[in-house]
């Protein structure tokens, strides 16, 4: 793989502060809908309290009042997402090309200083298509892009089948990845997607027209390398974890095993909940999602909380025993063992993708045989039953949490390390 990667984050420098730059952050929503918004909203905010000329270009979204307070100036195409548009050919047409995206983008660059702009890219694949992409590549103006998912290269966005329940190891775009049918919802989806994949690869100019392209964590870096241009720059840019240090709790005294996400069939939380009844441990799952009724049914017993905020979630945290994460594909940074450890709850997560990043098997928590609900039965009963093991790997992600940098200001310098280095200096 010739694609020049940063294996790990310190690798990034922190530079000193220079003059104010023009950000121009371009992100399907400009309100949180997941955790990649979550990301994006929090980049752009912060650089413009640090003093950065920050624009937002959205596809929908109000954002929030502390958003703009900080100074960021939203501009926004005001459309439906692709799956919400009440016209399904119309969807499907700019779902594929969104003209609309593309002249927000042109518009907004138009005659900014290639010296001390950065465009940043964000998502694009819900609302606003890669007509933004080309747009921005073509303005000429340096620009970097994160990557939240596999979209890059897959055309389903995560490397998985939905159909077998299986990580796919087709290579994308191939005649054999066409004729299969992995799609969460019908193969004339997938067909669709193909159709989008390969005109975001051909005039979208993504991935080749991106020099400089951030990924949260080395598993995300390993699968994307292999698609992404010779010459273009790989940075490892772990996501900032909102956490306040507070003393941390003796899980062992604990009983939930608590599963925080959404709720759908690639996170795997029907599995967690089918495990959790054959260990006969409780079970409680904080989110929403498409898999509501086949988790009740497979059980009965679980507590489902729906959507909360963020200060309840961490309280449901430090009641639990165990986070788990039964995701079925590779995901691309663990953020609620993250978020777990940082109160000293271990995590029980799946022995593949990024999840074995961020949690150590045997000392901060323990691996189970992806997709496997007989093991990670067998991993959930073990919890439960020996307090001191609990206690112990509770200690270390706590320890570990906290020596290491994942507040937002260590992930903001970093991201103008990232900056400097696209723009030549």
């Amino acid at each position: 793989m010739s694609t020049q990667m940063l294996q790990e984050p310190e690798l990034e420098p922190r530079r000193p502060p220079g003059r104010p730059l023009t950000v121009v952050v371009i992100n399907d929503f400009a309100s949180v809908t997941g955790g990649s918004d979550r990301v994006a909203l929090a980049e752009a905010q912060g650089l413009a309290r640090r003093g950065h000329e920050v624009t937002l270009l959205a596809g929908q979204g109000a954002p929030s009042a502390d958003f703009l307070e900080a100074g960021v100036t939203v501009r926004s195409t005001g459309q439906h997402t692709t799956a919400g548009d009440p016209r399904p050919l119309n969807a499907a047409a700019r779902g594929i090309w969104n003209s609309s995206g593309g002249s927000l983008v042109r518009e907004a660059l138009r005659g900014l200083d290639p010296a001390r702009t950065v465009v940043h890219l964000h998502g694009f694949t819900k609302v606003l298509s890669a007509s933004v992409v080309r747009a921005a590549v073509r303005s000429g103006l340096p620009t970097v892009a994160t990557l939240h998912d596999y979209f890059a290269a897959c055309p389903n966005g995560g490397f998985f089948n939905y159909q077998t329940n299986e990580v796919c190891h087709l290579e994308p775009l191939s005649l054999r990845c066409v004729a299969t049918h992995c799609d969460a919802r019908s193969y004339a989806h997938k067909v669709w997607r193909v159709g989008r994949s390969g005109v975001q690869r051909s005039l979208g100019s993504m991935p080749s027209g991106i020099d400089h392209l951030i990924v949260p964590s080395r598993t995300a870096a390993t699968v994307l390398g292999p698609f992404l241009s010779s010459g273009s720059r790989l940075h490892i840019l772990p996501n900032a974890v909102p956490a306040s240090r507070l003393s941390p709790v003796d899980p062992a005294v604990n009983a939930p095993f608590v599963f925080v996400g959404r709720l759908d069939h690639d996170k795997g939380p029907v599995l967690f909940a089918q495990a959790a009844r054959a260990a006969e441990v409780p079970a409680t799952f904080v989110g929403a999602g498409q898999e509501l009724e086949r988790i009740r049914k497979a059980n009965p017993q679980a507590e489902i909380t729906g959507w909360i905020d963020h200060d309840r979630v961490q309280s449901v945290l430090r009641g639990a025993r165990t986070l788990v994460n039964a995701s079925l594909w590779y995901e691309t940074q663990g953020l609620s063992a993250l978020e777990a450890a940082a109160h000293g709850v271990p995590s029980v997560v799946p022995d593949l993708g990024a999840l074995r990043d961020v949690v150590t098997d045997g000392e901060t928590g323990l691996w189970f045989r992806g997709g496997d609900v007989q093991d990670l039965a067998a991993k959930l009963r073990r919890l439960a039953e020996d307090d001191a093991l609990v206690t112990r790997l509770g200690g270390t992600a706590y320890e570990r949490f906290w020596a290491g940098q994942w507040d937002l200001s260590t992930h903001l310098d970093r991201l103008e390390a990232v900056y400097q280095a696209a723009l030549g200096s």
